[in-house]
């Protein structure tokens, strides 16, 4: 594709949309916000050997289910 004339290749940069970094911004205040409240985070993070954070400050099973 590369060497084609009615070819032209961008970098994709959806997430670099106002509305995408505002809801970002949303999501990560709002899942603060659970946390604080001693609920479990809607998008927990994977940490070190991939267990996740959870509200109580424990730590979840590796798929971050339970």
């Amino acid at each position: 594709m590369l060497g084609r004339d009615n070819v032209i290749l961008t970098p994709h940069t959806a997430f670099y949309a106002v509305e995408a970094l505002e809801e970002l911004h949303i999501k990560c205040a709002t899942d603060v916000a659970r946390v604080q409240s001693v609920e479990a985070p809607v998008y927990p993070v994977k940490i070190g050997g991939g267990a996740c954070a959870a509200g109580d400050g424990g730590l979840k099973s590796p798929d971050c289910s339970k």
